[in-house]
């Protein structure tokens, strides 16, 4: 499996982060992971929506594709 690691800071765009989610998910062959500076609940700008960090982006060694949302 190929991975695409979505980095979202504090008070991330949540259209940004959950349509490239939604977007390279629905490609054959690749997972999704959410990392932040810590793990846990992250919320986005409007603060209607959280998402949460599996992992730290210190965490991660490779990824195949790498979103950095805006924040």
């Amino acid at each position: 499996k190929k991975t695409a690691v979505c980095y979202i800071p504090h008070h991330f765009n949540a259209i940004e982060a959950v349509g490239f989610a939604e977007a390279i998910g629905l490609v054959p062959g690749f997972e999704v992971l959410f990392v932040g500076d810590q793990v846990g609940p992250i919320p986005s700008d409007g603060g209607f929506v959280e998402l949460t960090a599996r992992a730290t982006i210190s965490d991660v060694d490779a990824a195949d594709v790498l979103f950095i949302g805006s924040g």
